[in-house]
């Protein structure tokens, strides 16, 4: 059984219906299907009522479900809104901004609520909000805590609210991320995409001040790290959009000289699989047809062909096609798996520098000690890769 919700456009017609599922199963949601008047991605339940609330209070609260928007009404809190069962829109966060700019999440305490709050936050930073986070007792929804202790309960809740980037730091601390260089290198990767968020420059700014201050490192480390990559939304096409053709890269290196031999030469499979035990270092999507070729025995690479779709499929078809013969077999497999443990050692090298600028002098020493070892084993495995990275690495300095 569903309870039905109707959804309004600002103008108070009902344009859709949102159902709430009573009980356990799936999906928890069910909207109307969209339709010409009807876009669940670009509605906001109860907006249509809250707009004037929301001038007023000069800021809006957003919730995960109607049954929270409908409490929070009830006991007199209506400055409220929720999507319509799914994750926060771009769309949405536009729609708000016309009323406001200040917004709280007030969204569950649990690990999925905080979550989700953190993503809809993200997205509301880039449409050119302000966003705090509200923190709700152990236990309770918006739902309950209204019901229990009326508007003076969910009130002192909102009057409680952080910004949401000092509310991922204050989390992050509690969990001892800020105690050891590599906790602090994974505390920056979490709050890369909040930093990135903002619209606003001077807030973009002042977030990365922050962020400095708490982990101890300097501002133009964390904007060398934000200039990596941007989490920007990615742009929505307005009409159904024709499919991309798939271009398939091509496999080379020492993926392509393993599955050779491996094609060809089924009882080579387990000695090549004993000597790549990290199968993390193979790129896709030659690792989908190492498995399917480890997991094949003795059989023919011709009868695992038809188990594999896609870029594997075409791939090992490539391979089969091949002409084959002629060639040192360990030799080959030798240079491959060496230049495969290179890469694995090459992106220890990546991950110890990329900690360097957190950590205290001493261990920075301790660090250098460990690239310097590194270094030396890649060059054994792999000279010339090596002399790429020399060279790359003393024209950095």
């Amino acid at each position: 059984q569903r309870l039905l919700f109707p959804i309004h456009d600002l103008r108070a017609r009902v344009v859709g219906f949102g159902g709430r599922l009573l009980g356990d199963g799936e999906p928890k949601y069910l909207n109307s299907p969209d339709s010409a008047v009807f876009h669940k991605g670009h509605l906001l339940y109860n907006l249509h009522q809250a707009k004037q609330a929301i001038r007023q209070a000069e800021d809006a609260v957003v919730v995960e479900g109607y049954f929270d928007a409908l409490r929070l009404v009830q006991v007199g809190i209506e400055n409220v809104v929720a999507p319509l069962g799914t994750g926060l829109t771009p769309e949405q966060a536009t729609l708000l901004r016309r009323f406001t700019e200040p917004v709280v999440l007030l969204y569950d305490g649990d690990a999925a609520g905080t979550r989700a709050s953190f993503r809809a936050a993200d997205v509301l930073l880039r449409a050119g909000l302000r966003v705090s986070v509200a923190t709700l007792p152990p236990g309770d929804d918006p739902d309950t805590l209204a019901q229990k202790g009326g508007a003076d309960a969910v009130h002192k809740v909102l009057d409680d609210a952080v910004d949401v980037l000092e509310r991922k730091l204050l989390l992050l601390e509690r969990k001892g991320w800020f105690q050891s260089v590599a906790g602090r290198r994974r505390a920056l990767d979490r709050l890369l995409p909040t930093l990135r968020a903002p619209r606003d420059p001077v807030m973009r700014d002042l977030y990365v001040g922050r962020v400095a201050e708490a982990l101890g490192v300097t501002r133009s480390s964390i904007e060398g790290e934000m200039r990596l990559g941007r989490d920007t939304e990615p742009a929505r096409p307005r009409g159904p959009a024709a499919p991309e053709p798939t271009v398939r890269r091509p496999t080379v290196g020492p993926e392509r000289d393993l599955l050779r031999v491996m094609t060809r030469e089924p009882e080579w499979r387990s000695r090549i699989a004993e000597q790549v035990a990290d199968r993390a270092v193979l790129r896709e999507p030659a690792r989908q047809v190492f498995d399917a070729l480890v997991a094949a025995g003795a059989a023919p690479a011709a009868e695992v062909l038809s188990g594999l779709t896609g870029e594997p499929q075409a791939l090992l078809a490539e391979l089969l096609a091949e002409p084959w013969g002629g060639l040192e077999l360990d030799a080959l497999v030798e240079g491959a798996v060496n230049r495969l443990d290179s890469r694995r050692l090459e992106a220890e090298v990546e991950r110890i520098e990329r900690e360097l600028p957190f950590a205290a002098e001493a261990e920075k020493t301790e660090l250098m000690r460990r690239v310097d070892t590194l270094a030396r084993q890649i060059k054994k495995l792999n000279p010339a890769r090596w002399n790429v990275m020399r060279t790359g690495r003393s024209g950095a300095r």
